[in-house]
Order: C-alpha cells, then sequence, then structure tokens
C-alpha cells in the first residue's frame, strides 16, 4: 500500500511540476511578447531609453522634445542628431540630467552639434531651498534610476514602471514618439482652443510660478554641461517660442533671464526665437503645434547654417 502512495504522489508531483513549467512558460512567453509590442505609441519615454549611443543631442524640457524636430536637420544638414529632451520635471539641469546625458553620449566622435534648450523653468527649482541638490524634484524620476539608457528591451524602465502595466503594453495615446526621440503631440490645429491655453496660463500663473525659485546651483550645472559637452562639438542655446501670455509669466519668473545666459560660457550662441513668437502655432501655449514644429526646426537649422554649422 505504501508503494502505491508513493507511485501516486510521485505522479501528482510530475504532473504539478510539467503544468507549472508549462504556465511558466507560457507567462515569459506572453511577457516578451507584450514587452516588444512597447513603442512610440505606449509612453513618451521609453524608446529614448533603448536606442544607442548618440552623437549629437537636442536637449531640455517637453518643449525641445515636442518643439525640435531631429529629421529636419538630417534633411538639411546631414546630421544624426537625437532628441534627448524630456519634461520640465524629469529635465531641468542638474546633477541627474548631466549623468544621464553622460550614460546617452557617444564620445568617440568630436564634431557634433548640441542644441540645449533654455528657459526660467529649466534652471529653477520647486523647493523651499533651491539650491539643495537633495531636495531637487527629479531625483525621484526615471533619469534617476535608470542606469542603462541604451537597451532593446529596457527591463530596467519596465520593472520600475509606477503606472498601471495595462497603459505601457496595450493602450495607445495620441502621442508618438520617433525613433530619433521628437515627441509627435497629435492634436489637429481644429482641436486647439483658446481654453487649452488658457487652462495651462492659469497652471502655470497660479500653481507653478508661486512655488517655482531661481536656482544658482542648476545655473551651475547648465554650465557644467555646456562644458561637458563642449569637449565633442559645438554648444548652442536655444529659447523656444511660447505664447505671449506664458512669456509674460516667465519675465515676472526671471525678468533678466536673457541676460543670465549671456554670463554663461563655452557655447558657440545663443538665439532667443521668443522674438518671433508670433509665426508659430501653440498646443496650449507652452508647447509648438506639431506643424509649427517643423517650421521652427526649419528656421532653427537655417539659422545654423548663416551662423557657419
Amino acid at each position: 500500500m505504501n508503494k502505491h502512495l508513493f507511485t501516486f504522489n510521485f505522479n501528482t508531483l510530475k504532473t504539478f511540476i510539467f503544468k507549472t513549467s508549462l504556465f511558466c512558460l507560457a507567462s515569459i512567453i506572453i511577457t516578451c511578447c507584450l514587452i516588444f509590442t512597447i513603442d512610440g505609441r505606449s509612453d513618451p519615454f521609453y524608446l529614448r531609453f533603448t536606442t544607442k549611443k548618440q552623437s549629437s543631442l537636442i536637449l531640455g524640457t517637453s518643449r525641445a522634445a515636442q518643439g525640435i524636430v531631429p529629421s529636419i536637420f538630417r534633411d538639411s544638414l546631414n546630421i544624426d542628431i537625437y532628441n534627448y529632451a524630456f519634461t520640465v520635471g524629469h529635465s531641468p539641469y542638474g546633477p541627474v540630467y548631466l549623468e544621464s546625458i553622460k550614460k546617452k553620449l557617444d564620445t568617440k566622435n568630436k564634431n557634433n552639434i548640441y542644441i540645449l534648450a533654455v528657459d526660467p523653468w529649466a534652471i529653477s527649482s520647486w523647493c523651499e531651498e533651491p539650491d539643495n541638490i537633495n531636495q531637487f524634484r527629479e531625483n525621484k524620476l526615471c533619469l534617476s534610476y535608470i542606469n542603462n539608457v541604451n537597451s532593446l528591451p529596457n527591463f530596467e524602465f519596465i520593472y520600475n514602471y509606477d503606472q498601471s502595466p495595462y497603459n505601457l503594453f496595450l493602450k495607445k495615446t495620441k502621442m508618438l514618439l520617433h525613433t530619433d526621440g521628437w515627441l509627435e503631440v497629435e492634436i489637429n490645429k481644429s482641436e486647439i482652443s483658446n481654453s487649452s491655453r488658457l487652462k495651462k496660463e492659469e497652471t502655470y500663473r497660479q500653481e507653478h510660478l508661486p512655488r517655482t525659485k531661481f536656482s544658482t546651483v542648476r545655473f551651475q550645472y547648465l554650465q557644467k554641461t555646456i562644458n561637458y559637452l563642449n569637449q565633442f562639438g559645438e554648444v548652442y542655446l536655444v529659447r523656444i517660442p511660447i505664447h505671449d501670455k506664458i512669456l509674460q509669466i516667465e519675465n515676472d519668473l526671471n525678468f533678466d533671464f536673457n541676460e543670465k545666459i549671456t554670463l554663461l560660457k563655452g557655447y558657440k550662441n545663443y538665439y532667443d526665437f521668443t522674438l518671433i513668437r508670433n509665426q508659430f502655432l501653440f498646443t496650449d501655449g507652452n508647447h509648438l503645434h506639431r506643424s509649427s514644429s517643423k517650421d521652427f526646426s526649419k528656421i532653427l537649422v537655417s539659422t545654423l547654417i548663416k551662423d557657419n554649422l
């Protein structure tokens, strides 16, 4: 009887192991399939952490992410430049962003170009002590903890993803992150309304402006970023066009911003394109519409050509 009981238990165990192995194998296959469904419509950041190291870079916040189109550089200048800009929360100038830039940069070549989008928000902090690095807003966001920014798939990003897995694997958004890093927001011109601009203006005026303070440390890290990149090519600083109302808020935040920029060293030129802001269409006052992003990028490229790039 004990022999039959042993045989029964052994067969049951084998069946259990077999079924468990099949389940684990199926789970692995399904997970792998889901991982490779992540594309430019899944997340506005993920693809930037899956491409190889890049020689020339576009840097800044979401204004640059949406407003500067790398393909225009490729078509006009035959330069492969990658958009490694994120948001005002993720990529203000500071130690986190600089370290991530170093991880992304291919330093083999020395004839690269770097477009650094600058504005008052990118050198300001949202904390009581604006120069306290430990209080910087980006410290707990993805740029701070992703060590390998050139991995496909990027398991580090997926493992630390802090939203519903459905959003990453299955939900598709109206944003398209291109393989060159440009974030195209698919809003038709007919969808643009004054209400969206007024809402953004209110958010900046009522929420962002009171808590935002100029940071000497962030300004120093902008200089450090310029110094680092200057070893491998030419650095250009660019102020991207914004709506009049948003510009007024920025002037309230930092009225002498342009004067501060002139104190920096090591860049080839600084272009303030807010002077031609009335030529462009904005989705919310803060970001260029995708059609204007292309127009602006063409103007930027033409300006660089005139500057003997």
